[in-house]
């Protein structure tokens, strides 16, 4: 018997790993775009084609299995019109699109796409979900490896290692990059990463996967200090452009430069793009599958890291409902959101449900009985009504670290499991 499940791990593996290198090498190709619209409209405007050194995703798990994210990059192959990979992701300028200056005027953003790099001519769509929570088209085009104009990065940047456990494609790949760091702040730049990858590390369900993690940094200077906080009129000349203020709320601190930190990072193996801003005011942002940012010295700067990896690596919503946002109607109540950790009730089968205890009552009330129960309990996603979430108290409601409740764990337990190749 021992024989055979060997014979059969083999087969699987070798049958796998075909699949991968049928289609895909070793490297990696960045897609730069611009996208650009307003509330109501958006469209793609590809911008440059770039093949980095590696990819450091999978190489089993090639096609989405969480169906999270505003938006998702899906590559054919061009002759039998075979799936052969699909990755989820979201955006700023998505989040930009459901503030009040959307339905007045229009922006353009630059964003970017990671696939594997492919052996030959390959279909390429970028799919936006509509509030119905269905994927429509967006972009799509060919792209021939041969004979398109694809430029080769060559990353002269520095790299050191926190921790590495293991192969790329098997482990969970954390880059951190430096913004508001001159070359003078290298030094702290490397203690900051030490102490924010403890920050992750010291968090479950992270604390008991530690090594299923590989951590990696970039040393990325910039030309001055610090970072822009527009309502004080402080601007800073920093590497991918951070800033504080974005979309008016103080402490939604983002990257607006994403083709340069994507350069960055390009020789460097990827699932999570972190960038610690060198400030000690207090702010951060997480957008899933693109990046998580942190200020690097608030006394909150560990809850913030913890908070925003949650958002960026396992697509965790907000659980907070507060007046600081400036979303209007970002869940409608009449559709379930994608997030795992939230639900409007339209479809909570496919969403907690049968973590819930027969004895608790649905929606859950917030009083002390029921304090460490996984429920449905009312306020989540920017609003007090209408969204609920599963427990009283989570670290993505409040400043709290290592507070993750069983839903959101057991989410971010299946993310690293898929990423392993698990």
């Amino acid at each position: 018997m021992r024989y055979i499940i060997i014979l059969i791990f083999l087969f699987v593996f070798l049958k796998t790993h075909a699949q991968y290198s049928n289609y895909f090498s070793d490297a990696a190709l960045r897609i730069e775009y611009v996208i650009a619209g307003n509330h109501d409209s958006q469209k793609v405007f590809v911008h440059a084609l770039r093949k980095s050194a590696q990819w450091g995703g999978p190489q089993k798990n090639l096609t989405d299995t969480f169906g999270y994210g505003h938006y998702r990059v899906s590559v054919y192959d061009s002759v039998s019109s075979k799936l052969i990979f699909q990755r989820g992701f979201s955006s700023l300028f998505r989040e930009w699109q459901d503030t009040p200056e959307a339905y007045i005027t229009e922006r353009a953003w630059n964003e970017v796409a990671v696939i594997p790099y492919p052996l030959k001519t390959v279909k390429i769509e970028i799919e936006r979900r509509d509030k119905k929570n269905l994927f429509q088209p967006l972009y799509s085009s060919y792209i021939n490896p041969a004979k398109d104009r694809i430029s080769k990065d060559i990353s002269a940047i520095p790299v050191f290692d926190v921790q590495v456990k293991g192969k790329a494609s098997e482990k969970v790949d954390i880059v951190f990059v430096p913004d508001g760091y001159t070359k003078e702040e290298m030094k702290k730049f490397r203690e900051d990463v030490k102490r924010f990858s403890g920050y992750l590390m010291k968090s479950k369900p992270f604390s008991e996967n530690a090594d299923n993690f590989n951590i990696r940094a970039v040393e990325l200077p910039s030309a001055e200090s610090g970072t822009d906080i527009p309502a004080d009129e402080i601007w800073k000349n920093t590497a991918v452009s951070s800033s504080f203020y974005t979309f008016e709320m103080e402490r939604y601190l983002n990257v607006f430069d994403m083709w340069s930190l994507y350069e960055a990072t390009s020789g460097v193996p990827q699932d999570v793009v972190f960038v610690i801003v060198n400030s000690a005011k207090y702010g951060g942002s997480g957008i899933y599958n693109y990046y998580a940012v942190s200020s690097s010295d608030n006394i909150y700067s560990e809850y913030v890291a913890v908070h925003e990896f949650g958002h960026c690596f396992g697509g965790l919503g907000d659980e907070y409902y507060d007046k600081s946002t400036t979303y209007t109607e970002y869940y409608p109540f009449d559709v379930e959101p994608w997030e795992p950790n939230l639900t409007t009730m339209v479809d909570f089968g496919r969403k907690w449900k049968t973590l819930i205890d027969k004895s608790t009552p649905v929606p859950t009330p917030s009083d002390e009985k029921y304090l460490k129960t996984v429920g449905v309990f009312e306020g989540g996603g920017y609003t007090s009504k209408g969204v609920y979430r599963p427990c009283v108290d989570c670290t993505m409601k409040t400043n709290k670290p290592d507070n993750f409740c069983p839903v959101c764990r057991a989410a971010l337990k299946r993310m690293i499991d898929y990423y392993i190749d698990r």
